[in-house]
């Protein structure tokens, strides 16, 4: 090989640090709850995460007067130590996906006070990619209320819980910048036109539920 000169660039590596600390995942729920299923209270030293698919769900904290009212697309964040218990819709069901994990709390401290959020497109598209990969590795189906652990099938793959623990994260950090105050969403500008039509045909499009779009009901 020829000798040729070159110049070696001096690169310096910014360190990249652990933002949430997620080191468990305790279990991953999709089910649909009946209007008069009654659920039984429960407390845990875990984070949780509930998203309502679909219908509508409330949910009672022991630090709340009244109870929390989880309307399709929202999201509320239970943390450890936290008496809750979901209470029985006469009108009507409900389906929801639970998450539950441990991480640093002080990193999901602003989820104390800012807990009942609304979630983007995108923050759904990331949980449905959680129950596609929770229903593709896990051996126990996701609507098993009586999980207490996870359990990976035979042939499951051996990162499937390194993506769901990333998936999460980004969820999360998307949550945690709406919670303080970090992301605005700014409305869209109104369409004229032709594009009125366009955008309100893609407007339909795109609120089809992610988790029902890739067919896991």
């Amino acid at each position: 090989m020829s000798q040729q000169a070159y110049f070696r660039y001096p690169h310096r590596g910014v360190s990249v640090t652990e933002s949430l600390g997620i080191s468990m995942l305790y279990t991953v729920h999709l089910f649909y709850n009946e209007m008069d299923y009654p659920a039984p209270g429960e407390i845990h030293d875990f984070w949780e995460m509930l998203f309502v698919d679909e219908g509508e769900a409330s949910v009672l904290l022991e630090r709340s007067d009244a109870p929390y009212r989880l309307k399709t697309g929202m999201a509320l964040m239970i943390p450890p130590e936290e008496y809750h218990c979901f209470l029985t819709n006469p009108e009507q069901g409900y389906s929801l996906f639970i998450i539950s994990f441990s991480a640093d709390n002080e990193a999901l401290s602003c989820f104390i006070e800012k807990n009942l959020l609304h979630t983007s497109e995108f923050e759904r598209q990331m949980i449905g990619e959680i129950v596609k990969e929770a229903q593709s590795n896990f051996a126990d189906s996701l609507d098993k209320i009586s999980m207490q652990q996870i359990h990976l099938s035979s042939r499951a793959s051996a990162d499937c819980l390194h993506k769901i623990r990333l998936l999460l994260e980004l969820i999360l950090i998307n949550l945690r910048r709406t919670a303080s105050g970090y992301c605005q969403p700014t409305p869209p500008r109104a369409p004229r036109g032709r594009q009125a039509h366009r955008s309100k045909t893609r407007k339909r499009r795109d609120t089809v539920n992610p988790l029902r779009r890739a067919r896991l009901f």
